[in-house]
């Protein structure tokens, strides 16, 4: 596991809502995360990395449905 962030969650989660409220003045969301992790001194590969943990707590993928159900489904 990787070291310990020197940013607490509730900074990581007003940087990902920053980029969020922010992305649509750059050209590309890469362009909006390298401008803004550059603003708040993190790394963009960090900011990205809030970004999709944020968006995956938000909308979990749905579990895949169980064996039995996919074969109840064929008969």
């Amino acid at each position: 596991m990787g070291r310990k962030s020197q940013f607490s969650p509730k900074a990581q989660e007003r940087a990902v809502r920053m980029l969020e409220e922010h992305r649509y003045e750059y050209k590309t969301q890469w362009d909006a995360i390298c401008s803004i992790a550059t603003m708040i001194g993190c790394s963009a590969e960090s900011l990205r990395r809030w970004l999709k943990i944020e968006r995956r707590q938000r909308n979990p993928t749905p579990a895949a449905p169980a064996l039995s159900d996919k074969l109840s489904s064929v008969h």
